[in-house]
């Protein structure tokens, strides 16, 4: 669409000034995060969270546009209508709280670490005894379990791949283990590896 700028006013043919005005309106109500007195509201408490971490979060909801406020309790109060979006924010952000001290790798060595966990889990689906593959899956998911959430994952997402990691290596360092909850576990891993690498 045609226009200009001159100082801080926009300037635009008036043949599409309808359409400009509905994009400024679009923006400013895409800007405005105050909560409507008209819509149903819910409150999450936030006893326990420091500052920092209700900062981060006040920031992740504003850069997402949802409308929220605290109230004089401390605690939260978002539209329902925004619940469960407000939910999966607090689950990653709490998440990701909890990884302080772990590892962190960058996008290659995380592509390279996963690759190497598909390539182990699916020689272990096939062979529980395949000790390579079992040296490699013990091996590449220690180094997962310690790693945290890279980028482009959610901390949720990571956390559990974490945990099936812990569980693959106790199954497979057990001496009372059943091959089926191996080959199990592996087929489950490797099919959700399968879909990030």
């Amino acid at each position: 669409m045609p226009h200009s700028w001159q100082g801080t006013t926009l300037l635009a043919h008036e043949s599409v000034e309808e359409t400009v005005d509905a994009l400024i309106e679009e923006v400013e109500s895409a800007e405005n995060t105050d909560l409507d007195p008209d819509k149903e509201q819910v409150a999450f408490e936030m006893e326990g969270w420091s500052g920092e971490l209700q900062a981060a979060l006040a920031e992740r909801l504003g850069a997402a546009a949802v409308p929220h406020e605290f109230d004089a309790d401390g605690d939260l109060v978002v539209h329902e209508e925004d619940e469960e979006q407000v939910e999966m924010v607090i689950e990653d952000l709490l998440a990701r709280a909890a990884e302080e001290g772990l590892e962190e790798l960058d996008g290659l060595e995380v592509n390279d670490l996963l690759s190497n966990m598909f390539t182990a889990t699916d020689r272990l689906r096939r062979d529980v005894h395949d000790g390579p593959a079992v040296l490699a899956a013990v091996e590449h998911g220690r180094r997962i379990a310690g790693v945290a959430t890279p980028f482009g994952f959610g901390a949720p997402q990571w956390s559990a791949l974490r945990q099936r990691c812990e569980e693959l290596i106790e199954l497979l360092e057990a001496d009372d283990s059943e091959d089926e909850d191996i080959v199990d576990l592996a087929h489950r891993m490797r099919d959700s590896l399968q879909r990030v690498i």
